[in-house]
């Protein structure tokens, strides 16, 4: 299989995986959403209880105030709140979607507040126009007007109480719902984590391996070896760049033994000469003080005369460094006239004594460096 379809695949895989976990999500979400809304519901009603609560207590501390005070502000403050407990009402009867026990105990309340209302507004009579608080304190501290607001707040009561057990059941169901989809949706999603992992390590550890052997070989090619082949690669992809290594690596090859061809020839063509011929290839500084200045010149070429004119042979004189031959060229002259034919890229004719014979050596500039040609001087 090609790397590209390993990672075709790989990809379909863990989109389908993600796909799973995506929808899992969403229908959790969805779940979530429409929970949240059905709480809602219970939550209002808490609330509206609570404050039910509070607004008949402060009902009845308002009458009672007033009726043995005579304080208006007592009966103000009745009046107002009476008026609250009506709203408090209506918003618990506006509630969607009541449940049946909600509406027979919101009716059996509303009667029953209907009731309580009537002997407290006759008590606040009694002490409004005839100022009797003792009667109208007893009408209302009587056992029937005491049974009544104890049936008010039980009724309340138990419309709180059932709100805070459904919410308290649905807070529960949330847990237990959400629990299997979310260990679902983890499953897939780290399913689909651990496939693509796998597949992309699988595929980069074969394509690493190739690499590093068709780098190898390449190094081999660079450091001159070309009589080596590198294997094809089981990859598709890159079974292309290792038959152009090989390609590279033949043609190379063939260029090595034509160069080597030609270089023989052309030595066995200066060796048949009589006279000598060398070239040396300048050497120079990388210091910052004396960036690219000529330090030295080396060997490149020698033929049989020039080497013996020097007294070597052509493969010694190989490599070797001009000043370590001749160190004394460095203060006769001659070593600056070689770098200055290099620099300049103006021939000149420099005598030199090897051994008992003088030599006019005429130094050429050639690419970065010299070619000396020596005459014998008679």
């Amino acid at each position: 299989m090609s790397l590209r379809a390993k990672i075709i695949l790989g990809f379909l895989v863990g989109l389908l995986f993600l796909s799973v976990t995506g929808y899992l999500t969403y229908k959790r979400i969805t779940e979530s959403l429409a929970l949240e809304r059905s709480e809602r519901q219970p939550q209002a009603i808490l609330n509206l209880s609570e404050i039910l609560l509070t607004q008949i207590r402060d009902v009845q501390d308002g009458a009672f105030g007033y009726i043995l005070t005579g304080d208006t502000t007592y009966r103000d403050w009745y009046s107002a709140t009476v008026g609250q407990v009506g709203l408090t009402m209506k918003q618990l009867y506006t509630i969607p979607n009541r449940s049946g026990e909600l509406n027979r105990n919101l009716a059996l309340l509303d009667t029953l507040l209907d009731k309580k209302m009537e002997e407290m507004n006759v008590s606040i009579r009694l002490r409004q126009e005839k100022n009797l608080i003792k009667p109208a304190s007893d009408f209302m501290r009587k056992n029937k007007s005491r049974l009544v607001a104890d049936s008010i707040r039980a009724v309340v009561y138990r419309i709180r109480n059932n709100q805070r057990d459904s919410i308290e059941k649905q807070i529960q169901e949330s847990q237990n719902t959400a629990t299997m989809p979310l260990l679902v949706a983890l499953g897939a999603g780290a399913a689909a984590l651990v496939i693509m992992l796998v597949m992309a390590l699988v595929g980069a550890t074969s394509v690493t391996a190739t690499l590093r052997t068709l780098t190898q070989f390449a190094e081999q090619l660079a450091l001159g070896d070309v009589t080596q082949r590198t294997p094809l690669p089981t990859s598709i992809d890159l079974k292309p760049l290792a038959l152009s290594l090989n390609t590279v690596a033949t043609n190379l090859q063939g260029v090595q033994h034509t160069a080597k061809s030609s270089y023989n020839l052309m030595l066995e063509s200066l060796n048949a000469t009589p006279h000598g011929f060398a070239v040396l290839k300048a050497l120079r500084s990388a210091g910052l003080s004396t960036a690219n200045k000529i330090m030295d010149f080396e060997w490149q070429i020698s033929n049989a005369a020039a080497a013996r004119i020097i007294g070597s042979t052509p493969n010694a004189l190989y490599g070797k460094r001009l000043l370590n031959a001749f160190p004394n060229h460095k203060t006769n002259g001659i070593f600056e006239q070689y770098s200055r034919v290099v620099e300049s890229g103006i021939s000149a004719e420099i005598e030199e004594r090897h051994g008992n014979q003088r030599y006019a050596v005429t130094a050429s500039k050639f690419s970065d460096g010299i070619v000396l040609a020596y005459t014998p001087v008679k």
